[in-house]
């Protein structure tokens, strides 16, 4: 049967899903893994793989999420298997050797990402995309990361000593931050602290991230 170009011709596109309003606590499914336009394949500024993710909440509205698969900013798709309900088996796929770009690859993409569940906490910036952070099941917040004080996506530093990097500073301030203030109020109060200190981030010490967690949360006790 010939295909109907004249019927098509005067057709419309189908309607675009409503957004998911910004919210706490919202459960989605992953709908849709995008992986280009057209021919040509996301990537990166830096020319790292990319995808998009369509989350899909209960009453059919979505969100967009786009995720870099690079070494360095692969802790970010790290982190959203984590949330999945049930979580992906982190340490199955490590003894197994898949690295971020393997999410490049359709096959492999799909498999793992299409369909999973996961609670999400969701925003959208000036520019109207969506700021989509990942809820973990036990409801613990070491899924949260500082506020980025630069456009760098590097992952907080791997935790050492006490308040010696970036990442033992910012979980004392999250565990420590009075319940009854706000996070915007917290999170700006960190980037002040850091960049008080006339530093940038990959140059300061134990000693500098020590009196940024000082800076921000006074006499708390640790």
């Amino acid at each position: 049967m010939a295909y109907a170009w004249s019927e098509q011709a005067t057709n419309e596109a189908p309607p675009r899903a409503e957004r998911i309003p910004a919210g706490s606590g919202i459960r989605t499914r992953i709908s849709k893994v995008v992986y280009g336009k057209g021919e040509q394949a996301f990537v990166s500024r830096g020319g790292d793989p990319q995808i998009m993710l369509i989350f899909q909440d209960e009453e059919g509205r979505e969100a967009a999420g786009m995720y870099t698969l690079s070494i360095k900013a692969g802790w970010t798709i790290a982190r959203l298997l984590s949330c999945f309900d049930p979580p992906a088996n982190l340490k199955r796929m490590e003894e197994d050797g898949v690295e971020p770009k393997d999410f490049a690859y359709p096959d492999f993409g799909d498999a793992n990402l299409l369909d999973r569940v996961v609670v999400i906490d969701l925003e959208y910036d000036n520019n109207g995309y969506a700021i989509i952070t990942p809820v973990k099941l036990d409801g613990s917040d070491d899924s949260e990361t500082p506020p980025a004080t630069d456009e760098s996506d590097d992952p907080p530093p791997s935790a050492s000593p006490k308040f010696a990097t970036k990442d033992e500073a910012w979980k004392a301030v999250v565990a420590h931050w009075p319940a009854n203030k706000s996070k915007d109020d917290r999170n700006q109060q960190w980037i002040t602290a850091i960049k008080g200190t006339g530093k940038k981030e990959a140059d300061l010490t134990a000693a500098d991230w020590t009196r940024v967690v000082e800076s921000v949360l006074g006499d708390a006790p640790f």
